[in-house]
């Protein structure tokens, strides 16, 4: 049997490329009416269910472009993944306001693992009066944070598209057994 769990990343990357451009189209807005309707909301409310403000299709991508390929895929500190500029240009679209000691020896790296960690634990906040998503890490449960990073939507989504573009480029390289 073939395990698709290493397609996950770049299926994501292409879909959230596809919406993008979909959002641009009269027809999405109408799309998004129509189901908003049929679930009994308020149609002004639609800005929240674009992709731009949409905290479940961030949190979506998240998991699929963070979570699953560090499972999958098993990167350690060292992989050439982390040592890519783009991801490396990322870390200064995030406020990192608390970081642990081991942070800045290969800061790509543990960026990816809060993050990680943070989505696996739900233990992250999404802020809709700054329009800001905090990531907060914990060694373990009841503990104090030793992590926290701040991005802005618009600055996750740039960070979204850099990442994406990095380990849709990795499918295949976990084994499909």
């Amino acid at each position: 049997m073939v395990d698709l769990r290493s397609q996950i990343a770049r299926s994501a990357y292409i879909n959230a490329q596809i919406l993008d451009i979909a959002e641009q189209l009269p027809i999405f807005r109408e799309c998004v009416k129509t189901v908003l309707r049929k679930q009994g909301c308020e149609p002004k409310t639609i800005a929240h269910y674009t992709l731009k403000g949409a905290a479940a299709y961030w949190v979506s991508l998240l998991y699929c472009l963070i979570v699953v390929p560090k499972e999958v895929f098993g990167l350690d500190e060292n992989d050439c993944v982390y040592q890519a500029p783009e991801l490396r240009q990322g870390l200064g679209l995030f406020e990192i306001t608390k970081k642990t000691p081991k942070f800045d020896t290969h800061p790509t790296f543990y960026l990816i693992y809060h993050l990680r960690n943070s989505l696996s634990h739900a233990n992250f906040s999404i802020w809709q009066e700054t329009d800001a998503f905090e990531f907060r890490d914990r060694p373990r449960l009841g503990a104090q944070d030793n992590f926290c990073a701040t991005i802005t939507s618009q600055n996750l989504g740039r960070f979204l598209s850099d990442v994406g573009r990095l380990l849709a480029n990795r499918e295949g390289a976990a084994s499909d057994s």
